[in-house]
């Protein structure tokens, strides 16, 4: 069960993922990644974003969000400067070094493949982090929708400063 702190963490996750979701879809031609190059979906307003997440589509995004979310608040933190729990902090993931994050001790192999995340490399890990890398410290066995898998990866991006 999910204490107060938990259940406000998934509302916020939903109501950004919903909202940068439908930014990135109605705001490019290719939303299929819409990360940081989409300049149209990184800039629009939050009140915006609250908006979309209110509409019927924001709704299903929201949704899903909140089912997916749950799989990873039992392990992460994604507030800035979150507390490490079994997993480390997953603020300004795609901003620091693969990793790369304070008062977390990762796996051997994770550290050895260096530098920074990118969508595709997130996606595969995300799929199934045993085989992307063998040796992980990371217990989950993978997201095996690739439309959980974006929009995490969507939502991860905007936890940045």
């Amino acid at each position: 069960m999910l204490g107060y702190s938990g259940i406000r963490q998934i509302k916020v996750f939903g109501i950004f993922l919903a909202g940068f979701g439908l930014a990135c879809l109605l705001g490019s031609g290719n939303p299929a990644w819409a990360g940081p190059k989409n300049e149209q979906a990184k800039n629009v307003p939050h009140t915006q974003m609250v908006a979309l997440a209110n509409s019927p589509e924001g709704k299903k995004l929201s949704k899903r969000a909140k089912k997916v979310s749950k799989k990873c608040v039992g392990c992460h933190t994604f507030k800035k400067g979150g507390k490490t729990k079994l997993g480390p902090n997953l603020w300004n993931l795609f901003k620091r070094g693969k990793a790369v994050t304070p008062k977390y001790k990762f796996s051997k192999p994770l550290t050895k493949l260096g530098g920074k995340w990118s969508n595709k490399e997130l996606d595969s890990f995300l799929k199934s982090p045993k085989r992307f890398v063998p040796g992980t410290k990371m217990v989950f066995g993978g997201l095996r929708k690739s439309k959980d898998r974006k929009a995490v990866i969507n939502y991860l991006r905007t936890l940045a400063d």
